[in-house]
């Protein structure tokens, strides 16, 4: 089974994807303290920047059937509930 990476585009195996993983994470214990850390900064930047996509996205999603009129709005519990149900 192949996938394609959604940022080059290029198909990749899921084999082929976890033996580089395995490598990258060698690789990183053999670094020192200071290049863990900075590497650690990066990651936890990426994933930032990566939620905070998801959300415009999530957002975008949510305009876009607000204005196709998929949304529904109440303030009566019963009627949110009922929204809930279908």
């Amino acid at each position: 089974m192949f996938s394609v990476n959604p940022l080059s585009g290029k198909v990749f195996s899921p084999t082929i994807r976890l033996n580089q993983c395995r490598e990258v994470v060698e690789a990183i214990k053999t670094l020192s303290l200071g290049e863990k850390e900075e590497i650690q900064s990066l990651l936890e930047q990426f994933l930032r920047e990566e939620q905070r996509d998801e959300i415009y996205q999530n957002y975008l999603l949510a305009k876009q059937n607000e204005k196709e009129g998929k949304l529904k709005f109440s303030s009566d519990i019963d009627q949110l509930m009922q929204f809930l149900e279908e």
